[in-house]
């Protein structure tokens, strides 16, 4: 069990001394947002249970001017039960600083999670922590058939829980992986200034980097935040250019692809932009193949000076608020362009750029009479 297991820190002491309240002037709520189950990436034939939960902070009162207040201790306890019978449970350490908790928009507030720091996030509407998971291994006598549970409880004395209608969440398990992905599906460079332009910049080349992504679920039909955020590395190191695309996108899945046919499953939006989601192949870390509903986006790092030899990587990561990443769905969180140089037509000389070079290269062969060896 403890290959997943998440141990909880003890929290620090971040509060401002004061007097402290009985009552928080701040109501809290236990939510579980979403279950998981997906091949085990350390046991093939295993399965991995994810719970996604969250907890919102509401105020609930009008604070006292200069009056201060301890941390609230939401702790929580999240247990993984099949068929009714306990297999594991992870404890979370959670503190909110209840001071700091205020209307919903943007950043709501500020806590704190198995000891690092934590903004509270207005998701929905509701001010509550960014989405909290872990996974947990399921015994090996799984079977189709099994109810999957996921409970959340409140950990030995932190604030009691007022509403428990939503703190349980339940999966009849098909022997059929069921979760999200995010996944780089292609890269690749374009010329970003004209060979002239990049001639006068002191031999640099500008690629603009375009970022093919895909986004899809497995075996479910509800909505899903699976924004992304994409970081570029030129050699290893981070690119100061900033991607151009939009990050917070919502997937709305409305068939369980049970043949990837290619048909229309559903929609996703970001701002306004809407993409048709497609029952399509989705494969994990290990080349099993699994029928989801996905979809693509796109992202372009313009203008990016980059040369011969060059190293370009692509990494994902969940944008702030979304879901997280699912054990044995992080191979395709990487991406590079394709090597050799299929994606620059014209470049002559093999130098990674299509330039002054090239045409040299062009005029020291002109006329060169080619004999037969």
């Amino acid at each position: 069990m403890d290959r997943f297991c998440t141990c909880a820190v003890v929290s620090c002491a971040l509060a401002a001394g004061g007097v402290a309240e009985a009552q928080s002037p701040v109501s809290y709520n236990r939510v579980v947002r979403n279950i998981a189950v997906t091949p085990d990436p350390t046991a093939p034939g295993g399965w991995v249970v994810t719970g996604v939960f969250t907890i919102e902070a509401t105020p609930a009162a009008v604070l006292t001017e200069g009056v201060g207040l301890p941390l609230d201790d939401v702790s929580t306890i999240m247990e993984v039960q099949v068929n009714g019978v306990p297999v594991g449970a992870v404890p979370f350490s959670l503190q909110v600083d209840p001071l700091s908790v205020g209307p919903c928009g943007g950043t709501c507030g500020s806590g704190i999670t198995n000891g690092m720091s934590a903004a509270l996030l207005c998701i929905d509407g509701v001010c509550q922590f960014p989405p909290i998971s872990a996974p947990v291994p399921l015994p090996s006598s799984i079977q189709p058939g099994d109810e999957l549970m996921i409970l959340l409880r409140p950990s030995p004395g932190a604030l009691p829980e007022n509403n428990t209608a939503d703190d349980l969440r339940r999966h009849t398990h098909t022997g059929n992986p069921v979760g999200w992905n995010r996944g780089v599906k292609a890269v690749a460079l374009t010329p970003s200034l004209p060979p002239a332009a990049t001639e006068a910049a002191l031999g640099d080349a500008f690629f603009d980097i375009v970022v093919d992504i895909e986004i899809g679920s497995l075996g479910l039909t509800e909505s899903l935040r699976l924004g992304v955020v994409p970081t570029l590395l030129i050699n290893g190191q981070p690119s100061p250019v900033p991607a151009i695309g939009c990050n917070d996108w919502i997937a709305a899945p409305g068939d369980l692809c049970q043949v990837c046919t290619l048909f229309q499953c559903g929609t996703a939006s970001c701002g306004g932009q809407n993409v048709q989601l497609l029952c399509r192949v989705i494969e994990n870390d290990f080349n099993l193949s699994f029928c989801g509903c996905v979809g693509e986006q796109q992202f372009v790092f313009p203008g990016v000076p980059v040369q011969p030899a060059d190293e370009v990587m692509i990494l994902l990561r969940p944008a702030p608020g979304a879901l997280p990443e699912l054990p044995g769905f992080g191979d395709d969180d990487t991406g590079r362009p394709p090597t050799g140089c299929a994606a620059c037509p014209g470049d002559l000389n093999g130098d990674g750029v299509v330039n002054g070079g090239d045409i040299s290269f062009i005029l020291n062969i002109f006329n060169q009479v080619c004999f037969p060896q």
